[in-house]
């Protein structure tokens, strides 16, 4: 089992747990902060502990990152509709 499964299990089952930051994605609820900066190259985790994922993790964070935001952006949406 892959390092950081259960961060893409959460990035799909509690998305809102989640907060983008200009360099960082942080998980609210468990505080792990994941550096998103500087491209696919660069992620990993930055606390608790520091964590640079293995190229196959790059790409299925990639993936789920990429997911989220377009959920992000789909919920972002249904928010300014129901408050028109």
């Amino acid at each position: 089992m892959s390092n950081i499964q259960g961060l893409l299990d959460a990035l799909g089952d509690r998305p809102n747990d989640f907060k983008e930051g200009r360099y960082t994605l942080r998980d609210t609820a468990t505080n792990a902060e994941y550096w998103i900066s500087n491209g696919f190259w660069f992620y990993g985790m930055n606390s608790p502990a520091h964590y640079r994922f293995s190229f196959i993790d790059k790409i299925r964070f990639s993936r789920a990152l990429n997911k989220w935001r377009a959920g992000y952006i789909k919920r972002l949406n249904i928010l300014a509709s129901t408050e028109q």
